[in-house]
């Protein structure tokens, strides 16, 4: 198929434009879908807004803001205006947009990466609800967060499945904006709309209240369950990408600190550092707060959707030489990783054996039962 768009000519305004990638859609795996194999797509910023050529047009969605925190004196925020506050899901971050040629809804990461995985699973779950809402609102992007055991975060899928009903797949509603066929930012929508949608049968982020006084939200966090990540605050009266905040435990002194080392059944904390990072890696977006200046770029993450390909073709046919090509994959990725970010020794050999624990589970996934038994502790 020839391209709509020329790259060069994108980057006299976009400087870091890149090719899109399909993530998780290796030709030999249970994402492939021929509708997104197709799509052209671009990233045009590391925030990760994306163009799109959706048939004879194309549209622009923007990034979802990377969220702050207020300023917090005395472990009290200071709030300057009224604020929504908002439950910090542990989830991972979707925008969820309509594309005419294609009849179907699509989930962009965080980073811009057209995600497969997310994209059928949602589709499986939510297809109906979805495609009602679009039908109504075409141009509407809905941004939301991911969440399940079948999810690429899994982390809490028990009390997720226990409090919300989510148990393989599910999703929060947090804000929708409009996508515009100019780099123009489109429309953002109030929480009127937003309650609005649970009548169409959409799920909606669970709100906590309505603050302008810091020690009050603070009361009112001490009450909130150690699974979330905080809360969230958004202006009352100003919607758009500005006035937009987050508040996590981690953030204050002295408050809240029990909260940070929520167990789960392991008795480990239900998310570590190393993971945060590769999951934000793999997103395509950084973690400055972990050391992660920015995540893999789509040509990265192109080169690695055809080594997992490969790797695939070798647990069917070449089981003998499973554990080669997992360490050359595991040598490209760490130098790719130890590229964009700041760690020490300690957290390089923590996300070495995370990486491989994610390969691991590729190549489990691949093979029988019975061949599994007999490569246990070999990867």
């Amino acid at each position: 198929m020839t391209p709509k768009q020329n790259i060069d000519e994108l980057r006299k305004f976009y400087p870091f434009v890149e090719k899109n990638v399909v993530m998780g859609m290796g030709k030999s795996g249970k994402f492939y879908s021929a509708d997104l194999d197709g799509l052209e797509s671009y990233i045009l910023t590391k925030s990760g807004s994306v163009l799109i050529v959706d048939g004879d047009r194309e549209i622009i969605v923007q990034s979802y803001p990377k969220l702050e925190a207020p300023e917090i004196v005395n472990d009290i925020p200071l709030l300057n205006e009224k604020f929504i506050a908002e439950y910090k899901i542990d989830g991972y971050n979707v925008r969820l947009l309509y594309l005419k040629s294609l009849a179907h809804f699509v989930a962009l990461q965080r980073g811009g990466f057209i995600c497969a995985q997310t994209t059928t699973i949602l589709r499986e779950a939510y297809g109906k609800q979805f495609i009602n809402f679009f039908s109504k609102y075409p141009n509407i992007v809905l941004d939301m967060e991911v969440i399940g055991k079948k999810s690429l975060n899994a982390t809490n899928y028990e009390f997720n499945e226990k409090n919300w009903g989510f148990g393989n797949i599910g999703y929060f509603i947090f804000d929708a904006f409009n996508m515009n066929e100019t780099d123009e930012l489109g429309k953002w929508y109030d929480n009127d709309f937003l309650n609005g949608l649970k009548e169409m049968d959409l799920s909606v982020i669970p709100q906590i209240g309505i603050y302008n006084e810091g020690n009050l939200l603070a009361e009112k966090m001490a009450e909130i369950d150690p699974h979330f990540d905080g809360v969230v605050l958004k202006s009352l009266n100003q919607r758009g990408r500005e006035h937009i905040y987050k508040l996590r435990w981690e953030y204050f002194v002295n408050k809240f600190q029990d909260k940070i080392k929520v167990k789960d059944k392991s008795g480990e904390k239900s998310e570590k550092d190393e993971q945060v990072i590769l999951s934000h890696f793999f997103q395509g977006y950084s973690q400055p707060e972990l050391g992660l200046n920015e995540g893999i770029s789509a040509a990265e993450l192109k080169k690695f959707e055809e080594y997992t390909d490969e790797l695939d073709v070798v647990v069917k046919t070449d089981k003998a030489n499973i554990k080669n090509k997992v360490g050359e994959i595991t040598d490209e990725l760490m130098k790719i990783l130890v590229s964009k970010g700041n760690f020490d020794e300690d957290m390089q050999n923590k996300l070495l054996k995370g990486i491989k624990n994610r390969l691991g589970g590729f190549v489990g996934r691949g093979m029988s039962k019975e061949d599994r038994e007999n490569k246990k502790g070999e990867i």
